[in-house]
């Protein structure tokens, strides 16, 4: 005979555990949470996450916020690759387990990208131009944080900075130091010479002693305390992602040059010879034995293209020894010029200044050079025997036309890098040294100490026939 009774408990039965398996089901699931940073250990925006499980197949994606940090809930426990990709670094990749009893936790640390820049006509050199990490760190840099202004004065030598209101935004730092920042909002500056001699030059040029001008953009290049004073001073908040469109509109105005400048000023600032801003600020960086340097590009509502340059060896090198500078950069205008070019406040006032400083970075002791013309290519080869003037210098310019292309250059019978962007581009020629040398004639690097009193170096270059090659988008 059935037994309705038993039937009846085992429905019952049925019905009381189904929900707790459905439970345990949902206990069982794992969650993900990282942070993502770069080599500096600055924490790294948008980094875009793919979770692919490897027995389904199936994927779950998440993107880093403002403070490097991601989080993945629900997944289903077993093995996983993970997979990080960020704009300007090497993709990532690990495998994990994700288990339904804990979170598990991923630091995510990204290596710059390799290489992305141009490779010269005729390259004949293993090392590739514009390789070198830390240059393409401060070429490709991108914000980090953000502070908001109130009332906030800075002083640089004669020259003063208010921020009245508005957000300051700082880039991701490169050898542990911040140089970079670009500033949205209401601003003045002003600058009172301190010589009678400045004023009557300023005041020929624009009719007044002083300087007062408001504005409402601004860009700085620093290696002084620069930022540690905003930090300080204002409210961190969160990444002003308009920034970039300042940022954007300042690179392209410092990074191309033109053939046929309308002034003198224009020729020097943006001619065949102009700055390439990136090595500069690098070579600061790099060797803090040439004192705290202090850039302002300031975007005025009357001038729209003032330079304020605070630079201990030359603030225009090549033309003067001069540490401070103020230029305002409008072709054809009538108050185009060099407002400023003299010593610093410091050296005027401990009675220091002359005209006679010797800020080379070396001298050059003989030249050999060597050309061969084949039809309308032109190849030479330099050989510069030279001393150090300057203790831990790691990274020197020359003055090279930009449509001559260098293809390779070698220190110490090893090739070395070198920085030169495209002809038509902020093209100076730089060379990096894997290791710093001083003007007691040692070579210094971890491994390697070699006692001589002059280096030599050569460098192959090319005018080419040909049209140059396409070279990486800014």
């Amino acid at each position: 005979m059935f037994n309705y009774r038993l039937l009846s408990a085992l429905i019952i039965l049925i019905v009381v555990l189904a929900p707790a398996r459905t439970a345990s089901s949902q206990a069982q699931s794992g969650t993900l949470a990282g942070n993502i940073k770069d080599p500096n250990g600055a924490v790294i925006q948008k980094a875009q996450v793919v979770l692919r499980n490897e027995t389904t197949r199936e994927t779950r994606t998440a993107v880093s916020d403002n403070a490097g940090n991601f989080k993945v809930d629900g997944l289903v426990p077993g093995s996983y690759l993970v997979t990080v990709n960020a704009e300007g670094f090497k993709p990532f990749q690990r495998n994990l387990t994700i288990d339904g009893i804990r979170q598990t936790p991923l630091e995510v640390s990204l290596e710059i990208a390799e290489t992305r820049a141009e490779i010269a006509v005729g390259a004949r050199g293993t090392v590739t131009p514009n390789s070198d990490p830390n240059y393409r760190a401060l070429r490709d840099a991108v914000i980090d944080q953000s502070f908001e202004l109130k009332n906030l004065t800075i002083k640089r030598d004669v020259g003063n900075f208010t921020f009245r209101t508005g957000r300051i935004t700082f880039l991701k730092p490169l050898l542990n130091k911040v140089s970079m920042a670009v500033f949205t909002g209401d601003g003045e500056f002003t600058m009172m010479p301190l010589l009678e001699l400045e004023k009557n030059h300023l005041k020929m040029l624009t009719e007044k002693e002083t300087v007062s001008e408001n504005f409402d953009r601004l860009v700085l290049t620093f290696t002084d305390q620069t930022f540690d004073e905003f930090k300080q001073s204002a409210e961190l908040v969160t990444a002003d992602q308009s920034a970039l469109d300042l940022l954007k509109d300042f690179r392209g105005r410092m990074r191309r040059n033109t053939e046929r400048p309308r002034s003198l000023v224009e020729a020097l600032f943006a001619g065949e010879e102009m700055e390439n801003l990136d090595a500069t600020l690098l070579a600061y960086l790099l060797n803090p034995n040439r004192g705290q340097m202090f850039n302002a590009y300031i975007y005025g509502k009357k001038h729209h293209d003032l330079r304020f340059f605070v630079r201990p060896y030359g603030a225009l090198p090549g033309l003067s020894p001069e540490e401070v500078t103020l230029v305002n950069l409008d072709p054809q205008a009538k108050e185009e010029g060099i407002w400023y070019l003299t010593h610093s406040e410091k050296e005027w006032k401990e009675n220091k200044a002359s005209s006679g400083e010797d800020k080379r970075l070396i001298d050059a002791e003989n030249y050999r050079i060597e050309t061969v013309i084949t039809g309308e290519k032109l190849t030479s080869t330099c050989e510069l025997t030279f001393t150090s003037l300057l203790d831990g210098e790691r990274l020197l310019s020359f003055g090279l036309l930009p449509t001559l292309r260098v293809t390779r250059v070698a220190f110490d019978n090893a090739e070395i890098g070198f920085i030169q962007e495209k002809k038509d581009e902020d093209s100076s020629f730089h060379v990096l040294f894997q290791r710093h040398w001083s003007k007691d004639g040692a070579t210094r690097s971890q491994s390697n100490i070699t006692e001589q009193k002059c280096w030599k170096m050569q460098a192959a270059a090319i005018l080419p026939s040909e049209p140059e090659p396409a070279g990486i988008p800014a």
